[in-house]
């Protein structure tokens, strides 16, 4: 019997197996195995509710571009991770955006402050995870690290706790995975609801078995179904979208090769005029003129 996976671009499956506390440990080793980070304790902002499913139903951006989790580590550092369904064009100002939000969120916290008045020692590194169902650099590179630098020495910007501060860690789904490792070829085809090697992680199975269709309750499966169609509408309204724009520039596009084609007929068309009025002048004979030019005699005789 073939086992059937639902991706974790749907929001419950992800949120349930990403932030449901009996999965915990899944979380913890999938930022520790694309961070480096070692984590000993962490909190999860909204995490997976059984019995509040109702918020799946009525969350509007399921039908759209991106699901995402917010969790802080032991020492305060704040992981986002995000799983975009489709591309953003914005991709760069968007986690941007969010890294500085939430790296000034911690600024002033008094449960943070390490230096008796001094508000800067609240604040706390921020890493981003970005998973793409749809590439967004133009290379066969799965994996894109981003990270402050020296440009001249290659040497990291640490904090005074000597931490990096941002790092953003792109995944591309659909890039060749041959040069990963087996560890995070496994976290590559989990994402992509495909089978497992036999060597993967028992994490990595257990988040498996959290998207397997046959182990989610009915009320879950009732709720995946409504977001799959919510989000297949969505999807057929976009491409309705996208198909009616590209119409509308290729009309653009054929209208302005036609007014382009137009002038270079134009073009032409004087410019062998001016050459049968150059051969009028040396005295060539009408019926050569015509031969070479293409020019009727008639049309010839208006030249003169």
């Amino acid at each position: 019997m073939t086992r059937r996976f639902i991706t974790p671009s749907n929001d419950l499956v992800f949120k349930k197996t990403f932030t449901d506390a009996e999965n915990t440990h899944i979380l913890i080793h999938l930022i520790e195995d694309f961070t480096g980070l070692v984590v000993t304790d962490i909190h999860i902002d909204h995490p997976y509710n059984f019995n509040n499913l109702e918020e799946f139903k009525t969350n509007e951006r399921l039908e759209y571009t991106a699901v995402d989790i917010y969790a802080k580590l032991q020492d305060g550092t704040g992981v986002i991770i995000e799983l975009q369904v489709a591309k953003e064009l914005q991709l760069a100002e968007r986690n941007l955006y969010y890294f500085a939000k939430k790296y000034a969120d911690n600024y002033s916290s008094k449960k943070n402050i390490t230096i008796e008045k001094d508000k800067y020692s609240s604040l706390r590194p921020v890493y981003q995870i970005i998973i793409l169902y749809e590439n967004y650099f133009d290379d066969d590179l799965p994996i894109h690290t981003f990270r402050y630098r020296c440009d001249e020495t290659g040497e990291k910007l640490l904090d005074s706790r000597g931490q990096e501060d941002s790092m953003i860690i792109f995944l591309e789904l659909h890039k060749p995975l041959d040069k990963l490792s087996e560890l995070l070829r496994d976290w590559f085809l989990y994402f992509l609801a495909r089978e497992l090697s036999k060597e993967a992680p028992k994490y990595i199975v257990d988040a498996q078995k959290v998207s397997e269709y046959v182990n989610l309750k009915k009320e879950e499966r009732a709720v995946l179904i409504d977001i799959e169609k919510r989000r297949a509408d969505s999807d057929t309204f976009i491409a309705r979208v996208k198909l009616n724009t590209r119409a509308e520039t290729q009309a653009e596009d054929r209208k302005k090769f036609e007014v382009e084609l137009e002038e270079e007929r134009r073009k032409f068309e004087e410019q062998t005029r001016e050459k049968a009025r150059k051969m009028l002048a040396k005295g060539y004979d009408l019926e050569d003129i015509s031969e070479i030019t293409d020019l009727s005699v008639s049309e010839i005789e208006k030249l003169r």
